[in-house]
C-alpha cells in the first residue's frame, strides 16, 4: 500500500483480511483494487469514508471532515 501511495499516489480504501493474498513465497498482495482512489494533494481531507468499518480507525469514525 505504501509503494502504491508513493508512486502512484494511490490510496485502496478496504484494506481487511479479505483483501490480502500471502503468495507462496510468503509476501503479501493487496487485491480488489476497484475502489482505490487517487490522491487529490489539493485537499487536506476527504468529506466521506469508505472501507470495512471492523478496520477503519476509531479517530476517523468519530471525527468528521469540517
Amino acid at each position: 500500500h505504501t509503494e502504491a501511495y508513493n508512486k502512484a499516489k494511490f490510496l485502496h480504501w478496504d484494506v481487511s483480511t479479505g483483501n490480502i493474498l500471502i503468495t507462496p513465497d510468503g509476501s503479501g498482495l493487496l487485491i480488489n483494487w476497484d475502489l482505490s482512489k487517487k490522491v487529490d494533494v489539493d485537499l487536506l481531507r476527504q468529506q466521506s469514508r469508505m472501507g470495512t468499518w471492523q478496520f477503519i480507525s476509531t479517530a476517523l469514525l468519530l471525527h468528521t471532515a469540517t
